[in-house]
């Protein structure tokens, strides 16, 4: 089974950029692993503003064969432009060198390097396999990234245990070995760790693609029969209309998380707060994780949720209403009061969903390995 794993680690924008280049540079050196780069940088997407590109090309001039300009479309009449390459393009001390000016003397609105190479194993074209160090401007300031991508190929196993485990108590995963390990422990401990197991493609052997077939149609078939689910649930509180709500609409804060918890724990779930959001988690006997997926206020006030059942390499996913009669779109948390209704409907409607969907998907897709979690 080949597996992409993620590290994502902390990243301090304390550090020039230049320096993180020049460290990461080293280490691989030092583990004994060939050099190899991609870099893009880029100018604002909105013209107007001082061009890092034009001062990078009077400092370098050999970059001047390296600069594209691009129309971004709906941006009308503006064009981005970029500075792009490899190794094979720009040694890596002219590189370093144009890092040096993050973020003042060259203040590019973005800037990435991928140092990758056949360590890193072959990821899908958007994994993009390697170790990405990256700066860009966003609207609360700079922000800094440092996230490894590389691919294993690990054997099959299965879960030690068919008795339900806590989706944050998972057995730990496949780690990589040899020079690479070596280079990945001069970065200190991952933040956030994600394992994706990898579905086989079409021309290959194997079940897989017959497997992935059947959980889509099992989406599909759920989706269509939303409103009949729904109604089964026997979800307990009706609520008002979305427009009618939104005028009933009170700015009173009050907790979100108790309540989750008070109706979610008693069945077996998890429940972990994020910026605006909540992920709410068990595992089933095969060991795959279902998941409530909410959305409490990343676009202000209100509600939205999914019910979702990661299995390797897929997510079956469908929206929640929050009460009958109501579509899976957004509807305002309100008081105290009326988000106990809404946790008290999401809860019913979660047993209900579980009962029917997830037999259906752990039969087909078999038990996941030990190791296995849904993203963060």
């Amino acid at each position: 089974m080949n597996v992409l794993v993620q590290y994502e680690y902390r990243a301090s924008k304390k550090e020039p950029y230049g320096l993180l280049l020049r460290r990461l540079h080293d280490s691989l050196v030092e583990a004994g692993l060939p050099v190899h780069y991609e870099f893009a940088f880029a100018d604002s997407p909105v013209g107007g503003g001082v061009s890092a590109i034009d001062r990078s090309v009077k400092k370098f001039a050999q970059l001047a064969p390296l600069v594209r300009s691009a129309a971004l479309p709906g941006i009308l009449g503006s064009a981005q432009k970029t500075i792009s390459g490899d190794d094979a393009d720009l040694p890596f001390a002219t590189l370093a060198e144009l890092a040096d000016g993050l973020p003042r003397s060259l203040p590019f609105h973005s800037a990435s390097v991928r140092f990758t190479g056949s360590v890193f194993g072959v990821g899908p074209p958007l994994a993009l396999a390697g170790i990405v160090a990256s700066d860009s401007w966003w609207v609360n300031g700079r922000q800094r990234s440092l996230l490894a991508n590389f691919v294993l190929d690990v054997p099959e196993s299965t879960p030690a245990s068919s008795a339900p485990k806590s989706s944050r108590g998972r057995a730990s995963g496949p780690a990589p070995e040899g020079p690479l390990a070596v280079f990945l422990a001069t970065l200190g401990k991952p933040a956030k760790i994600n394992r994706f197991p990898m579905i086989v493609n079409s021309g290959d052997a194997g079940e897989s693609v017959p497997v992935r077939s059947a959980l889509t149609e099992i989406t599909q078939k759920y989706r269509a029969k939303l409103g009949e689910l729904v109604a089964e649930a026997g979800m307990p509180n009706s609520l008002p209309a979305r427009m009618e709500a939104l005028k009933m609409l009170t700015y009173a804060q009050h907790p979100l998380k108790p309540t989750l918890e008070r109706y979610f724990r008693p069945l077996g779930y998890s429940c972990k707060g994020g910026v605006g959001t909540f992920s709410i988690r068990r595992r089933t006997a095969a060991n795959h994780v279902v998941e409530i997926d909410l959305d409490v206020g990343t676009w202000g006030r209100m509600v939205i949720a999914h019910f979702r059942v990661h299995v390797p390499g897929l997510c079956c996913s469908l929206p929640m209403p929050v009460a009958a009669g109501a579509d899976g779109g957004q509807y305002p948390i309100g008081d105290a009061e009326r988000w106990e209704k809404i946790v008290e409907n999401l809860a019913a409607l979660s047993v209900h969903l579980d009962r029917q969907i997830v037999p259906e998907i752990d039969a087909i897709a078999g038990p996941a390995p030990e190791w296995f979690d849904a993203p963060d």
